[in-house]
């Protein structure tokens, strides 16, 4: 619409101007009314004028107009020559709409401030100078800061932050420990980076996994504590029971000697206290593999004949199958059962 009426108006003084001249002509060479001819001319030099100051100050609308919307001054024009003019409708439209966009903009911000602000989970922005362009009050929180300006002055709350942080790569996952009120914490930080227009961004995020690590490191005790209690009551449980048995086979209820002792009484004493000794040994054994527990120890593959080890069982249980009224009846091949494997 402004630049129609900007064609048109140019037009009709450029349609006077051309009517002017020609007439002026026209009358200074074909007529005696030379005179006439002089103010035609005059007059046509008055409208050129005019029409020159009309480019001019549309040319001034449209510079303002242009200075207005990028400078982001979406203010009426006060001066008189900016008033009233077709231009201004236009302007005022466009003004609007950017209005309206620069306020979506910030309703869309604070939208996102006030998201990231209720969870917990600290996060900050930095672009490639280092400085912090976005945070939540988790952040401010973790680092004891109402506002947060630069990476670098993240040292305040652990030295070497700020050189982790930007060393750390994409996907990439680092475990830092903050000194907190209640005492020390660990946060696992990693980062993503992006692009918006030009200019680079990282995104880190700090999020508290104490109560995880706690969690598994109570799981790990309760399965060391599980597999400590069944190796010793394994052990400890058979060399009670044989104990006691060897005892009744060596001493009566009066504690008196047994001095007579069959051959089958003196092969259960030998094959009891052999066993006593075995479960014995592997029960320091075990004690000692569990003094570290950064490792487990690795297994110690021999040469094992399976009737012996049964027999060994059998013997271990000998107490609890004699409570319960078991009788086990054992039937070995003639050849040896030799596979390998760790006897403990």
């Amino acid at each position: 619409m402004v630049f129609k009426s900007f064609k048109n108006i140019s037009l009709f003084y450029i349609v006077v101007i051309v009517f002017l001249t020609a007439a002026g002509v026209y009358i200074a060479f074909n007529t005696y009314f030379w005179l006439t001819s002089i103010w035609i001319f005059i007059l046509d030099i008055g409208v050129i004028i005019v029409l020159l100051k009309f480019i001019q100050k549309e040319y001034r609308k449209l510079s303002h107009f242009l200075i207005s919307v990028d400078q982001e001054d979406f203010s009426p024009p006060f001066s008189k020559s900016f008033q009233d003019l077709d231009l201004n409708k236009a302007f005022n439209q466009l003004s609007q709409v950017i209005v309206s966009l620069r306020d979506k903009a910030q309703v869309n911000y604070h939208y996102l401030q006030t998201i990231i602000n209720q969870i917990d989970t600290a996060v900050l922005c930095a672009d490639d100078s280092g400085k912090i362009v976005l945070s939540n009050d988790s952040s401010n929180k973790l680092f004891k800061k109402s506002v947060l300006r630069r990476i670098d002055s993240l040292k305040i709350s652990h030295d070497n932050l700020p050189e982790l942080l930007k060393n750390l790569k994409t996907g990439e996952k680092k475990l830092v420990k903050f000194e907190m009120e209640g005492g020390v914490c660990s946060y696992s930080v990693q980062v993503t980076k992006f692009k918006l227009l030009k200019d680079n961004f990282s995104l880190y995020s700090f999020q508290n996994v104490q109560s995880e690590l706690e969690q598994n490191e109570l799981e790990s005790w309760q399965k060391l504590t599980r597999v400590l209690t069944h190796e010793i009551m394994n052990s400890a449980i058979p060399i009670s029971n044989l104990s006691g048995i060897v005892c009744q086979m060596l001493f009566d209820e009066s504690n008196q000697f047994h001095e007579s002792i069959d051959k089958e009484q003196e092969a259960d004493i030998k094959e009891s206290l052999d066993t006593i000794k075995v479960r014995s040994k592997g029960l320091v054994k075990f004690v000692e593999a569990t003094r570290s527990f950064t490792k487990m120890p690795k297994p110690e593959f021999q040469d094992v004949n399976i009737k012996t080890t049964i027999n060994r069982i059998i013997s271990l249980l000998k107490p609890k199958l004699k409570d319960s009224a078991i009788h086990i009846n054992t039937n070995f091949p003639s050849e040896e059962i030799i596979v390998s494997a760790d006897q403990s």
